[in-house]
């Protein structure tokens, strides 16, 4: 195992899956432990760090924050603190601070961070807790002696990811510094990086069609997820298709995705008539299906929803169009028909991402193991932090770093902010 570049010893707060951590073995930092209280995901990043020789897991312990007297001796301490207080996703039900899991959390990690004699705490979250951080956050952090507050919020697109994924990054910090990740700005790749192909199962068509078939959802499941994330968010479905180039900004991946939609696209990415995915195809054309209309350019139903298309690829356009299926202009009634028959028996076009197109848009290593129940998988990849964010922070972080050995333990001698 290479030897960390950056002198920097690193103490991981609610550490999930162990983003965070991940992060910063990747800007050079050692890890010297790790806490989180969820045991599943606890052991999946114990399983992950075997399988990837990232580090060893013995330092991953399974633990409440709340409830430690102590961390060991660090320089940074980074904390992913739970957002439900602050989310948008609990519309109507945020407490903020005054959440159990708001000012209690952050007071543990000051606490804490103090008592490791950490000089730096960083600390990520919703963007909807940037004004927290800055006044209770701060006033808070300030009482353990991080008297200096600095707050970005910044979207994961920026450094890589396809998703905006916009998140808080604040550090608290006993000296004065001026982190910046300008130099570390990639930008979004194209949606095409994130996706699985049947190059990923060695040209195996079957293999990788039966990966995704879990993933497809039919008709009755479709209307369900719609309704279902129109009445908790207000908004509805994006949809984005395959092999389109997209270089633009998707819905977060959130831990609800597989069980209700999130506010992630679903995908269309096969013939609703002969399987196919559309990397076998030459030509396609979209269609939308509601209460058995369809159309080119209607995707409103009765009931005021957005609903996905669905594919035809070129070949079974064709061949349809040779058993008397009109395709021009508005789709004739026989053509309509033939689409809802297909819906009710069954065919979709339409997926929810893959957990390993999950891992990928997360920045994380994809031979990582995760839950056979997909729909915990999402649940961890929704909790999960971008990797390649956290990477951006953590390095500008230590570049912004003092100098000086006495100019940082002169200030960690100050008195604190009462």
């Amino acid at each position: 195992m290479a030897l960390p570049q950056s002198g920097k010893r690193v103490v991981g707060l609610y550490a999930g899956w162990g983003n965070f951590e991940r992060a910063a073995r990747r800007a050079g930092m050692k890890v010297l432990a790790s806490y989180e209280r969820d045991r599943t995901a606890v052991d999946f990043h114990r399983a992950g760090l075997l399988v990837t020789g990232e580090d060893t897991p013995d330092h991953v312990y399974l633990a409440d924050v709340t409830q430690l007297a102590s961390i060991p001796e660090c320089d940074i301490v980074v904390a992913g603190i739970p957002c439900q207080p602050f989310s948008p996703e609990r519309a109507g039900q945020q407490l903020g601070m005054e959440d159990e899991r708001g000012a209690p959390l952050w007071e543990a990690t000051a606490r804490l961070a103090a008592s490791g004699k950490a000089k730096v705490v960083v600390v990520e979250n919703v963007d909807e807790a940037k004004g927290p951080a800055q006044s209770v956050g701060a006033a808070i952090f300030a009482k353990y002696g991080f008297r200096y507050c600095q707050i970005h919020v910044l979207p994961a697109s920026a450094f890589g990811s396809l998703q905006e994924r916009k998140r808080m990054w604040a550090t608290f910090s006993v000296f004065p510094m001026e982190w910046d990740v300008t130099e570390y700005v990639t930008g979004p790749r194209p949606l095409s990086d994130f996706l699985l192909t049947v190059e990923d199962f060695d040209d195996d068509w079957e293999a990788y069609r039966a990966a995704l078939e879990p993933c497809y959802v039919g008709l009755g499941t479709l209307r369900m997820l719609i309704r279902k994330q129109v009445e908790e968010t207000k908004r509805g479905f994006g949809l984005y298709a395959v092999p389109i180039d997209y270089r633009g900004i998707i819905g977060a991946l959130t831990k609800n995705y597989w069980k209700t939609g999130g506010s992630a696209p679903l995908l269309a990415d096969r013939c609703l008539r002969c399987g196919y995915q559309v990397s076998r195809m030459d030509s396609w054309m979209y269609f939308t299906v509601v209460d058995g209309q369809a159309g080119l350019d209607k995707d409103i139903g009765e009931d005021g929803l957005r609903y996905p298309a669905h594919l035809l690829c070129g070949d079974c356009i064709e061949t349809l169009r040779e058993e008397g299926l009109d395709f021009s202009g508005h789709l004739m009634p026989q053509v309509r028909t033939y689409l809802h028959q297909r819906l009710q028996a069954g065919a979709t076009s339409v997926r929810r991402y893959h957990p390993i197109e999950g891992l990928r848009m997360l920045d994380m290593p994809e031979n990582l193991p995760y839950p056979d129940s997909l729909g915990k998988a999402f649940q961890l990849l929704g909790n999960s932090l971008h990797v390649g964010t956290a990477t951006a922070v953590l390095k500008a972080v230590d570049r912004a770093w003092p100098a000086t050995k006495g100019y940082q333990m002169s200030l960690w001698e100050l008195d604190p902010v009462a």
